[in-house]
């Protein structure tokens, strides 16, 4: 197993039995010949937390997605099939401690619900 302690975005929590999976990504950004910040990469980690540790991480799971999360733990890369059909590669981890760093921003079924014209004013 590898060490790993790292900032990522919790964009989904995923529920499967006996253990939820917390999808994240982690942007690798630099910047350009014109000063300006670009994204080079994005790495995607799945943090899976079992059940019986839920309550040790009760901050993460009571806060909406997406929120920005530091992560302490061990890791080791797995590989998936994609929908294309191609090869990728995701990072898992098992999580020693993780802090919620950014909330309260609004996320994306909140807006989608605000600009919903069939959704009741109140």
């Amino acid at each position: 197993m590898i060490k790993i302690e790292t900032t990522a975005w919790l964009n989904e929590v995923k529920q499967l039995n006996g253990f939820s999976v917390l999808k994240c990504a982690h942007k690798t950004r630099k910047q350009n010949a014109e000063g300006a910040w670009e994204t080079t990469s994005t790495e995607y980690i799945d943090v899976l937390v079992d059940d019986k540790r839920k309550d040790e991480f009760q901050s993460v799971f009571a806060t909406e997605a997406p929120f920005r999360i530091e992560i302490r733990g061990s890791a080791k890369p797995q590989g998936f099939l994609k929908k294309d059909g191609e090869v990728g590669v995701t990072l898992s981890v098992y999580p020693e401690v993780i802090t919620v760093l950014e909330s309260g921003r609004t996320s994306v079924s909140t807006i989608a619900h605000i600009l919903d014209p069939n959704s009741a004013p109140f």
